[in-house]
């Protein structure tokens, strides 16, 4: 007879954080963590990703997003005190699904990928290092 090692960390008293998602661009917390909404664009139009990284080099977090009905990738440059300034990468990313940020190119600065879903195209922003995108499809 084979024993299986029991696992009990299902059985330990844990607290866990839990999504679900209620509807597009909405979702609940399960946890007694407090949550203090900023809104960084109400502009966008039918956001579908957001990634938080530093673009600009400067220290702070910055966001790209992805927005489906205006076809748009856009970056939001944080000032150091929350507010935000966008900038359009593309506003031509037909069905925008998603968007990521890696130094593609080893050049030092951030490029951006994204992926759209209408035109089937997944794109690499080439940064010039002036915060100045060059697109290429992959």
């Amino acid at each position: 007879m084979l024993k299986r090692k029991h696992n009990d960390t299902m059985n330990k008293v844990c607290t866990f954080l839990f999504i679900i998602l209620l509807a597009p661009g909405s979702m609940l917390w399960g946890t007694h963590i407090s949550f203090t909404e900023h809104a960084i664009s109400t502009s966008t139009d039918g956001a579908t990703d957001v990634y938080a990284t530093d673009m600009d080099g400067d220290g702070d977090m910055d966001v790209l997003s992805a927005s489906q009905y205006d076809d748009k990738i856009a970056w939001y440059e944080n000032d150091g005190s929350g507010s935000f300034t966008e900038h359009a990468i593309s506003t031509s990313a037909d069905a925008a699904r998603s968007v990521y940020a890696a130094d593609v190119d080893g050049d030092g600065d951030m490029d951006v990928l994204s992926s759209s879903y209408a035109d089937d195209k997944i794109a690499w922003y080439e940064n010039d290092g002036s915060e100045s995108f060059t697109e290429h499809a992959i």
